[in-house]
């Protein structure tokens, strides 16, 4: 990619992310304005809903508690007193623009059996005593005033004698000696409460308003009659958003939640009436509310965009007034490339960037011409140097045990194959007698590649043979190699063992895994890593204890020990063979082959599957059969 095309792309991509920062934090910011909003539009339409629900309950308590006063003065034996009392609180509610329907008053059972209901039709007053027609102790207003003895508001329920309207009573009680000897009742119709509502959504930003009964969440007022004096809870099941509003409701709480019912965003703003125990809830469409808001992200896009074009054209017309110079030495650059050390470099004139680029390409050319002459005498000091390293790696390779020296033994069969990633490398293994019936098998994986890794290693190898002539136990000896190696470590290199004390008389076998964890045991074909103690690494910290892990091998069993440059090995498509592989191969092996041949299968599996692929790290494995 030119540098002109560069440079454009840099600028207008740093001007576009400050662009877009700027107009995300715009959109958060006005997104909480409009938010904010709402919650104090519908704060303002709550207040105004329950001040006229409050206007309307407080007026009609306050009629029935004064005419509780003048209803115990009556001569209860006289019907037609009764009617003509209840005629009067009927009339005065309905001058003072009272909302009550019909007032009852309805005598406890056990004094006297009779209800005197008066109530407003057509125009008219009328009277009857309802215990005619049904019984008053089961109307939905009776028992809750009756059994509290305190006035109450009964839950919406619907008059099946006014065409099916929903209603609300209010029960006042009469009491003598503590008993409950009459409830004065009101009636008052919801339509009005129900218009009043859908004039209030119609006139401000909300979708609608509902009202809620607390207790057995009812609903009182609904835009969908046919909600009215249903369950919530029952219908609205389905919506879990809904549903966690409503209970907040039912619990008396005031707050604004989001959330979706079929499909569609909302967010509800709810309160509570303590003393009706009611709630209010506006439901606001969060759609419509945020349209603004991506109106506005819309057109602030297109600013954006015409911004960046703007800048775009500008951008590139500098560019190619500084580019045009650098084309001319990148073609001097292209000659110097073909060897021609000759050419004259041009813009060397000058006290500019690109003058000063000009001076720094004559200043190379001088130099390259140096650096050529040297390099030919350092390409006979490199060829010494890989010479010195060959030879190296045949120091390194005679460090390792010879396995023939073990063969003669019967009850073990034993094999080891070690591949570097370089010429010398950082893995290693390592096995010898302890005594005549101890056999040690140590195999470790220096953290790093190359000529230090196998000087570690080399270290590492070094303190394992010298420190097993003194200690039989793998925690010894792994404690005293680590105290060593961290002593002479200077360069933060450790590496991870895994030692294996096998006694061949008895088949125990005692394992200490210092942070590398990559050990088979191999019964009756089966390979399943051993569940052994954790431990550290070596080279890292003094002062560690190191615990061991036993395990009992019998006649036949194997042990497969590998660094992770097994599990770490690539295929063309650059997969990792990991421990799926490991497994799979173990799992292969024939039953009863010789260890020669398991090795020899081993090798194979690996080399067919990093065959053209680049090695990235040294490999080691060691197999040991148990026969007998």
């Amino acid at each position: 990619m030119k540098i002109t095309t560069r440079l454009t792309l840099l600028l207008v991509g740093s001007v576009g992310v400050v662009y877009i920062l700027l107009q995300l934090y715009s959109f958060n910011y006005y997104s909480q304005l409009v938010h904010q909003q709402v919650d104090t539009e519908a704060e303002l339409i709550t207040n105004t809903v329950i001040g006229r629900i409050r206007d309307v309950t407080e007026g009609t308590e306050n009629t029935i508690r004064t005419a509780t006063v003048g209803i115990e003065m009556l001569n209860w034996e006289n019907p037609d007193d009764i009617y003509e009392y209840l005629e009067q609180v009927m009339k005065k509610n309905v001058e003072a623009g009272g909302l009550i329907s019909g007032s009852t008053l309805a005598f406890n059972p056990e004094i006297k059996k009779q209800a005197y209901f008066v109530w407003v039709e057509n125009g008219k007053l009328k009277k009857i005593d309802i215990t005619k027609i049904y019984d008053d102790v089961k109307r939905p207003w009776w028992e809750e005033s009756f059994n509290t003895k305190k006035p109450t508001w009964s839950r919406p329920y619907f008059d099946k004698n006014a065409a099916g309207k929903l209603m609300v009573t209010y029960s006042c009680p009469i009491l003598k000696d503590g008993k409950v000897v009459a409830l004065l009742t009101a009636d008052v119709y919801l339509n009005t409460l129900q218009k009043f509502l859908a004039e209030v959504s119609k006139d401000n930003n909300n979708e609608y308003i509902f009202v809620l009964y607390n207790k057995d969440a009812t609903y009182v007022s609904h835009p969908d009659t046919q909600r009215l004096a249903k369950s919530a809870l029952e219908l609205n099941k389905k919506y879990p958003h809904v549903m966690k509003v409503i209970f907040h409701m039912l619990e008396g709480k005031k707050d604004s939640e989001m959330g979706t019912r079929a499909g569609q965003d909302i967010i509800v703003n709810y309160t509570s009436i303590p003393e009706l125990g009611w709630s209010v809830g506006v439901v606001f469409d969060e759609e419509k509310i945020a349209k603004s808001t991506y109106d506005m992200a819309y057109r602030n896009i297109i600013i954006i965009l015409v911004g960046l074009l703007f800048i775009l054209t500008v951008i590139a017309l500098m560019a190619r007034t500084i580019t045009k110079p650098l084309l001319r030495l990148t073609d001097y650059v292209r000659h110097v490339g073909k060897n021609n050390l000759s050419g004259k470099v041009p813009y060397t004139e000058g006290k500019d960037e690109i003058a000063e680029l000009a001076q720094s390409f004559s200043f190379m050319q001088d130099e390259l011409k140096k650096y050529i002459a040297s390099e030919r005498q350092i390409a006979g000091e490199n060829a010494r140097i890989e010479s010195e390293i060959r030879f190296a790696k045949d120091i390194q390779e005679s460090f390792l045990p010879d396995d023939e020296t073990l063969s003669k033994d019967e009850r073990f069969d034993l094999g080891a194959y070690l591949s570097t990633a370089r010429e010398v490398g950082g893995d290693l293994y390592d096995f010898f007698y302890l005594d005549k019936d101890n056999l040690l098998i140590v195999l470790g994986d220096v953290a790093d590649k190359g000529v230090p890794a196998s000087l570690y290693m080399a270290i590492t190898m070094a303190f394992a043979r010298s420190l097993a002539k003194m200690f039989s136990s793998p925690a010894q000896i792994v404690t005293h190699m680590n105290e060593n190696l961290v002593r002479y470590s200077k360069n933060n290199m450790f590496v991870t063992v895994m030692m294996v004390a096998i006694n061949l008389k008895t088949g125990e076998a005692r394992i200490l895994d210092a942070g590398h964890g990559m050990l088979y045991h191999i019964s009756d074909g089966k390979p399943v890593r051993p569940k052994m103690a954790k431990n550290i690494a070596l080279g890292v910290r003094k002062g560690i204890r190191f615990k061991e892990t036993k395990l009992q091998l019998k006649k036949g069993d194997a042990l497969f020990f590998y660094t992770d440059g097994v599990t770490d090995a690539l295929n063309r498509k650059k997969q990792p063979f990991g421990e799926d592989g490991v497994q799979k191969m173990l799992g292969s092996l024939k039953k009863n082959a010789s260890v020669h041949q398991d090795m020899h299968d081993i090798i194979t599996t690996l080399q067919t599957y990093i065959k053209g692929a680049k090695r990235v790290d040294d490999i080691a494995t060691v197999f040991f059969k148990k026969t007998s």
